[in-house]
C-alpha cells in the first residue's frame, strides 16, 4: 500500500508544479492589460537617455502594439492638450471672430483704404482711423522703425472689387494681426489670428452657392518644427461664420518619430484636398522612413451643422491618423491609429523598417519616447 500512496503522491505534485508554472505560448489577457495601463501611467514621462540598441522579446513587443490597437482611442485623444517643453501651445493661437459695432467708412476713408489695399500698406496714423478695434501699439512698430502697417486684400464677392471683401491688418505685436470682413464701406467683422509671418487669403465658391475665403494659419514654427491650420469662413449677406478648421501642414523633426504633413486643394465643386503625409523613426544611428503615402480626403458641408466635414471613407486618413501627426507627440495615438501598418513592417521583409518599428515601439513601452536623445 505504501508505493501506491507514494506514486499517487508523486503525481499529485507534478500537477501542482504544472499548475503554478503555465507555459508561455498564450500570454493572459491579464498581461496585456497591465502592459497598457502602466504605459498610460508613465507617458508622460521625463527625458530618457538612449544608451545602447535593446533586443526587447517579439512577442512582448507585438503584445503591446495589439492591446494598444484594440484599446479605445478617447484616452489618446485627451492628451492631445499636452506639449512638450519645445512648443508653448496658447489658445490665442486659435482664430477668434469677434462681433463689432458695424462702422462706416466715411468716402474720403473708404478711398484710402481701397488705395492702401493696392499697395498691399497703410499708414499706422490711417490704419488707426480706420481699424479703430485694432490694438496697434506704437512702440513696438517704433522699434521696427516702421510708419506703414502691410495689409492683404481679398474679394469675396463673385468678381474683385470692393462691394464685399477682407482686409488683413498685420500689426506686429506680438507677430498678430486682424482680418476685417467689409461689406462695402461698412465694416461688419473683425477677426483675431495670431500668425507669425501672415496669411495668404483665398476665396472661392462651392456646390450649393455658399461664398467661402480661407487661409493658413501657422501657430508654430522652429527649426524643427511647423503646424498650420487650414481655416475657412463662409460669408452670406452679413454673416461670417467658421466652417472649417483642419490640420494641413504639420513638420516635426525632433524625437523619436519624425512626420511632415503636406496638403494641396484638389477642387472646390467639391471641396477635396490631397493630403501627404511621411514618417521616419530617430533610432540611435539614424533616421529610418516608414511610412510615407497620399490621399484624397472630400470635405462635404453638413447645412445642419453649418460646418464642412471630410468624409474619409474609402481613404488612407481617418481623423484619429490626421491627430496623430500633430504636434503633441501623441505616440500612443499614433501606435493606435497606424497598428496594421506597424504589424505588417514588424513581420515584413524590410530588414531596416522592422528593426526601427522594433526599437520604436520597445521605447514606447518602456516610457522611453519623450525627446528621446541621440
Amino acid at each position: 500500500m505504501k508505493p501506491a500512496f507514494n506514486l499517487t503522491l508523486f503525481i499529485l505534485l507534478i500537477g501542482l508544479f504544472a499548475f503554478a508554472h503555465p507555459t508561455n505560448e498564450a500570454v493572459p489577457t491579464k498581461f496585456t492589460n497591465t502592459i497598457t495601463s502602466n504605459i498610460l501611467d508613465n507617458r508622460l514621462k521625463d527625458t530618457f537617455e538612449v544608451k545602447d540598441t535593446l533586443s526587447p522579446k517579439l512577442d512582448e513587443i507585438v503584445h503591446f502594439l495589439d492591446s494598444i490597437g484594440i484599446h479605445p482611442a478617447q484616452p489618446f485623444l485627451d492628451s492631445l492638450n499636452y506639449y512638450g517643453d519645445e512648443i508653448e501651445f496658447d489658445s490665442s493661437q486659435i482664430p477668434k471672430a469677434e462681433d463689432i459695432e458695424p462702422h462706416t467708412l466715411s468716402s474720403s476713408n473708404f478711398r484710402k483704404l481701397r488705395n492702401a489695399c493696392q499697395a498691399k500698406s497703410i499708414s499706422v496714423k490711417e490704419a488707426k482711423r480706420i481699424f479703430p478695434y485694432s490694438k496697434i501699439e506704437d512702440k513696438y512698430l517704433a522699434q521696427l522703425a516702421a510708419d506703414s502697417i502691410e495689409i492683404q486684400y481679398c474679394s469675396i464677392a463673385t468678381s474683385e472689387g470692393f462691394e464685399e471683401f477682407t482686409v488683413f491688418l498685420f500689426h506686429y505685436p506680438p507677430w498678430a494681426g486682424d482680418l476685417y470682413v467689409f461689406k462695402g464701406n461698412k465694416a461688419i467683422k473683425k477677426i483675431e489670428i495670431a500668425s507669425k509671418f501672415g496669411i495668404e487669403i483665398k476665396n472661392f465658391t462651392d456646390s450649393i452657392g455658399n461664398r467661402l475665403f480661407y487661409f493658413e494659419n501657422t501657430s508654430d514654427e522652429g527649426a524643427c518644427i511647423v503646424e498650420s491650420q487650414l481655416v475657412t469662413y463662409q460669408y452670406s449677406r452679413d454673416s461670417v461664420s467658421k466652417v472649417l478648421d483642419i490640420p494641413c501642414k504639420i513638420s516635426n523633426a525632433s524625437g523619436i518619430r519624425w512626420y511632415r504633413l503636406d496638403y494641396e486643394v484638389i477642387s472646390h465643386h467639391p471641396l477635396n484636398l490631397k493630403y501627404m503625409y511621411e514618417v521616419g523613426i530617430s533610432t540611435p544611428d539614424s533616421v529610418v522612413d516608414v511610412l510615407s503615402d497620399s490621399t484624397i480626403v472630400p470635405f462635404k458641408y453638413d447645412s445642419f451643422k453649418k460646418q464642412f466635414t471630410p468624409n474619409f471613407i474609402g481613404t488612407k486618413l481617418n481623423m484619429n491618423r490626421l491627430l496623430s501627426l500633430d504636434l503633441s507627440n501623441n505616440e500612443m495615438l499614433f501606435v493606435h491609429s497606424f497598428h496594421d501598418e506597424l504589424k505588417k513592417m514588424i513581420f515584413g521583409q524590410d530588414k531596416g523598417k522592422r528593426t526601427a518599428c522594433l526599437f520604436y515601439l520597445n521605447e514606447i513601452m518602456n516610457g522611453r519616447y519623450y525627446r528621446c536623445k541621440r
